[in-house]
């Protein structure tokens, strides 16, 4: 199999809980600092719990596209970042990773 230095697609989701609205955002902003640090190359999206009220659960999707050493630095900035954060009072980070691919390599018909 040949070798591929090409650009690869990461997708990683933070999940924030907490008993408190507050809290729950400013998690959730120290999460998006660090994605927007990346700006170059990250994209994120947030989904939030409720739409009228305190928001006591949010969902940040992460999408990067980036070389291999830019996948691993960005995705291990931001799980010392989650990991961090969940150990603050009353609330809960959870770090999911969603995978890589390759963006350009060329796939056989059995994928």
């Amino acid at each position: 199999m040949p070798t591929y230095h090409g650009k690869f697609t990461q997708n990683i989701s933070i999940i924030i809980k907490s008993d408190n609205h507050e809290t729950c955002l400013q998690v959730a902003k120290s999460v998006k600092k660090q994605c927007e640090a990346w700006w170059f190359n990250v994209d994120f999206t947030e989904h939030k719990s409720a739409r009228k009220g305190d928001v006591l659960e949010r969902e940040i999707m992460i999408v990067q596209t980036a070389y291999s050493s830019d996948i691993v630095l960005f995705k291990e900035s931001i799980r010392r970042v989650a990991y961090h954060l969940d150990y603050l009072g009353n609330v809960d980070v959870t770090f999911n990773d969603q995978g890589s691919i390759p963006v350009d390599e060329p796939r056989s018909e059995f994928d």
